[in-house]
Protein backbone atom coordinates (compact mmCIF):
# COMPACT_ATOMS: atom_id res chain seq x y z
CA UNK A 1 0.00 0.00 0.00
CA UNK A 2 2.78 2.46 0.87
CA UNK A 3 4.55 1.79 -2.43
CA UNK A 4 1.35 2.61 -4.32
CA UNK A 5 0.91 5.85 -2.38
CA UNK A 6 4.59 6.74 -2.71
CA UNK A 7 4.15 6.62 -6.48
CA UNK A 8 0.68 8.16 -6.64
CA UNK A 9 1.20 11.17 -4.36
CA UNK A 10 4.05 12.66 -6.46
CA UNK A 11 2.00 11.98 -9.60
CA UNK A 12 -1.06 13.66 -8.04
CA UNK A 13 1.10 16.64 -7.01
CA UNK A 14 2.43 16.88 -10.58
CA UNK A 15 -1.09 16.89 -12.05
CA UNK A 16 -2.26 19.45 -9.48
CA UNK A 17 0.69 21.73 -10.31
CA UNK A 18 -0.10 21.46 -14.03
CA UNK A 19 -3.74 22.28 -13.29
CA UNK A 20 -2.63 25.29 -11.26
CA UNK A 21 -0.49 26.35 -14.23
CA UNK A 22 -3.63 26.25 -16.41
CA UNK A 23 -5.32 28.67 -14.01
CA UNK A 24 -2.78 31.37 -14.84
CA UNK A 25 -1.84 30.54 -18.45
CA UNK A 26 -3.42 29.43 -21.67
CA UNK A 27 -4.85 25.95 -21.10
CA UNK A 28 -2.56 23.12 -22.13
CA UNK A 29 0.61 25.21 -22.27
CA UNK A 30 2.18 23.81 -19.09
CA UNK A 31 5.72 22.53 -19.09
CA UNK A 32 5.69 18.89 -20.18
CA UNK A 33 8.15 17.73 -17.56
CA UNK A 34 7.86 15.82 -14.31
CA UNK A 35 10.14 17.90 -12.04
CA UNK A 36 7.88 19.05 -9.23
CA UNK A 37 10.15 21.88 -8.16
CA UNK A 38 10.43 23.31 -11.68
CA UNK A 39 6.67 23.04 -12.21
CA UNK A 40 6.06 24.94 -8.97
CA UNK A 41 8.78 27.55 -9.53
CA UNK A 42 7.56 28.40 -13.04
CA UNK A 43 3.85 28.87 -12.28
CA UNK A 44 4.40 32.64 -12.45
CA UNK A 45 6.52 32.56 -15.63
CA UNK A 46 4.68 34.38 -18.44
CA UNK A 47 1.42 34.18 -16.50
CA UNK A 48 -1.51 36.28 -17.68
CA UNK A 49 -1.59 37.72 -14.15
CA UNK A 50 1.91 37.35 -12.70
CA UNK A 51 0.84 38.86 -9.38
CA UNK A 52 -1.95 36.32 -8.90
CA UNK A 53 0.37 33.47 -9.84
CA UNK A 54 3.02 34.62 -7.35
CA UNK A 55 0.35 35.04 -4.70
CA UNK A 56 -0.73 31.41 -5.27
CA UNK A 57 2.87 30.26 -4.85
CA UNK A 58 3.18 32.23 -1.61
CA UNK A 59 -0.14 30.89 -0.33
CA UNK A 60 1.06 27.32 -0.91
CA UNK A 61 4.32 28.09 0.92
CA UNK A 62 2.41 29.70 3.81
CA UNK A 63 0.05 26.73 4.08
CA UNK A 64 3.03 24.33 4.16
CA UNK A 65 4.66 26.41 6.89
CA UNK A 66 1.42 26.45 8.87
CA UNK A 67 1.22 22.64 8.77
CA UNK A 68 4.87 22.50 9.82
CA UNK A 69 4.33 24.77 12.78
CA UNK A 70 1.43 22.55 13.86
CA UNK A 71 3.77 19.53 13.75
CA UNK A 72 1.86 17.80 10.95
CA UNK A 73 4.91 17.49 8.68
CA UNK A 74 8.07 15.57 9.48
CA UNK A 75 10.09 17.23 6.70
CA UNK A 76 12.02 20.16 8.15
CA UNK A 77 12.62 22.18 4.98
CA UNK A 78 10.46 24.58 3.01
CA UNK A 79 7.85 23.58 0.44
CA UNK A 80 10.33 24.51 -2.31
CA UNK A 81 12.97 22.25 -0.74
CA UNK A 82 10.49 19.39 -0.37
CA UNK A 83 9.51 19.68 -4.03
CA UNK A 84 13.20 19.78 -5.04
CA UNK A 85 14.02 16.75 -2.88
CA UNK A 86 11.13 14.78 -4.37
CA UNK A 87 11.16 16.42 -7.82
CA UNK A 88 11.32 13.19 -9.81
CA UNK A 89 9.94 10.65 -7.36
CA UNK A 90 7.13 9.62 -9.69
CA UNK A 91 9.50 8.95 -12.57
CA UNK A 92 12.10 7.22 -10.43
CA UNK A 93 9.87 5.04 -8.24
CA UNK A 94 7.12 3.82 -10.54
CA UNK A 95 9.04 0.80 -11.86
CA UNK A 96 11.10 -0.54 -8.97
CA UNK A 97 10.47 -2.26 -5.71
CA UNK A 98 10.96 -0.18 -2.59
CA UNK A 99 13.32 -1.32 0.11
CA UNK A 100 12.39 -0.82 3.81
CA UNK A 101 15.27 1.66 4.28
CA UNK A 102 13.67 3.96 1.71
CA UNK A 103 10.67 4.72 3.91
CA UNK A 104 9.26 8.20 3.35
CA UNK A 105 6.62 9.96 5.41
CA UNK A 106 3.53 9.71 3.22
CA UNK A 107 1.82 12.36 5.32
CA UNK A 108 4.30 14.94 4.02
CA UNK A 109 3.23 14.12 0.46
CA UNK A 110 -0.43 14.36 1.45
CA UNK A 111 0.15 17.82 2.93
CA UNK A 112 2.10 18.94 -0.14
CA UNK A 113 -0.74 17.76 -2.37
CA UNK A 114 -3.27 19.56 -0.18
CA UNK A 115 -1.27 22.82 -0.39
CA UNK A 116 -1.65 22.81 -4.18
CA UNK A 117 -5.18 21.42 -4.36
CA UNK A 118 -6.39 23.99 -1.82
CA UNK A 119 -5.29 26.75 -4.22
CA UNK A 120 -7.11 25.05 -7.09
CA UNK A 121 -10.28 24.73 -5.01
CA UNK A 122 -10.61 28.49 -4.79
CA UNK A 123 -10.35 28.79 -8.56
CA UNK A 124 -12.63 25.88 -9.48
CA UNK A 125 -15.09 25.28 -6.62
CA UNK A 126 -17.43 23.13 -8.73
CA UNK A 127 -14.72 20.53 -9.39
CA UNK A 128 -13.61 20.61 -5.78
CA UNK A 129 -17.22 20.11 -4.72
CA UNK A 130 -17.40 17.02 -6.94
CA UNK A 131 -14.16 15.72 -5.46
CA UNK A 132 -15.57 15.98 -1.96
CA UNK A 133 -19.03 14.82 -2.99
CA UNK A 134 -20.75 17.80 -1.43
CA UNK A 135 -21.49 21.43 -2.09
CA UNK A 136 -18.97 24.15 -1.31
CA UNK A 137 -19.66 27.87 -1.69
CA UNK A 138 -19.98 28.60 -5.40
CA UNK A 139 -19.89 24.89 -6.22
CA UNK A 140 -22.51 22.33 -7.02
CA UNK A 141 -23.21 18.91 -5.56
CA UNK A 142 -21.90 15.75 -7.12
CA UNK A 143 -24.35 14.44 -9.69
Amino acid sequence: MSQILLVMFPFAIELALKSLWDCFHQAGTYDHRHDLDVLFQTIDRDAADVGAARLAQEQARDLWQEFQSEGKIDYQGTLDEFLATHARDFVETRYYELKPAEFVQLNDFAVCFFCVVFLLAGRDPASFSNLLGRTVPGGRPKS
